[in-house]
């Protein structure tokens, strides 16, 4: 992609400069930006960490109210090498809708109290090929908690919902022992410790936002689930052609996706801002002139006494 070739490579003025700040610690301002969450390192850093922000603080003002509970949901589809990434990806959009919309969903929001969620798409690749797959954080409102039997019927039924999108789409039915909802209750659920890695004592809104918005760039976690599609890199800058083929479809596979959705109205409830794009992410540059440890003014000039000689360069 040409923006992803420029990114950190292209200057947007007459200078570069390198800041630190206390959060971050030391970068460049000053640089072309791309914006892909997907492709770039770089970007995907920053975006990934504002959005981590964004989910915290959603979590924390979802806890605050009485009755407040968490779910999380994992989605998955069968897949086989050979399939490609584009197919998937678009057949996993497609499902989604198809999962919270129409009668059903909506009297799964009444039952459950659910006040909205946020979804990330993950992507690995593995001995069955790509690995395209759904977590969202379910915010539910309401007196009583859910029960183990509640929990069960729900997630049957969404399990149903997803597999029959995906055979409309072409795509076999999911399996249901492969699809995955529980309720986040603190350190006592695997599932929590899933996303705190087992590292916090207790859980937290900022631990749970850290996994949660980490899943597209994290590595995977287990040869059975696949590999990360930066692992791709590490062989192609070595010379394996395969590698550089599938982080060239994964490039373009993932092309104007959008790593982190949330449920319509959801932010509005809760008293958010409307979220940044991913490009204006990336080209936020943190810190100010005061921040700057040194810069670079470039400038090309010709010697006037030889048009013959090759161009100075002055930094």
């Amino acid at each position: 992609m040409p923006r992803l070739r420029k990114c950190g490579r292209i200057r947007l003025g007459d200078r570069v400069q390198i800041r630190h700040t206390p959060q971050l610690g030391a970068g460049f301002a000053g640089l072309a930006t791309c914006g892909s969450v997907w492709a770039c390192p770089c970007c995907s850093v920053r975006i990934l960490n504002a959005r981590r922000g964004e989910v915290a603080t959603a979590i924390g003002l979802h806890l605050s109210s009485h009755g407040a509970q968490l779910a999380m949901l994992t989605l998955t589809m069968r897949h086989r090498r050979g399939q490609s990434l584009a197919e998937l990806w678009d057949a996993l959009g497609y499902a989604w809708a198809g999962v919270t919309s129409g009668k059903g969903w909506k009297t799964a929001q009444a039952r459950y109290g659910l006040a909205g969620w946020v979804r990330v798409v993950e992507v690995t690749h593995g001995g069955n090929g790509w690995h395209v797959h759904v977590h969202a954080l379910l915010f539910l409102d309401r007196a009583q908690p859910v029960e183990p039997s509640e929990l069960v019927d729900w997630r049957g039924d969404l399990s149903a919902r997803w597999s029959r999108a995906l055979e409309r789409k072409g795509l076999s039915p999911a399996l249901e022992r492969a699809q995955d909802l529980h309720m986040i209750d603190g350190t006592a659920d695997p599932l929590a410790e899933y996303f705190t890695k087992q590292t916090d004592d207790e859980f937290t809104a900022d631990a749970l936002s850290q996994e949660f918005t980490r899943s597209a760039s994290k590595t995977a976690r287990g040869a059975s689930v696949g590999r990360s599609p930066w692992r791709f890199l590490d062989g192609a800058m070595g010379g394996d052609a395969d590698e550089l083929a599938l982080w060239w479809e994964f490039e373009s596979a993932s092309r104007g996706r959008r790593q982190m959705t949330w449920s319509r109205g959801f932010r509005d409830r809760l008293g958010l801002n409307d979220p940044e794009s991913d490009e204006a992410i990336a080209e936020r540059e943190e810190g100010s002139e005061s921040d700057t440890l040194c810069q670079f003014e470039v400038t090309l000039f010709a010697k006037s006494d030889s048009a013959r000689s090759p161009p100075r360069l002055s930094i």
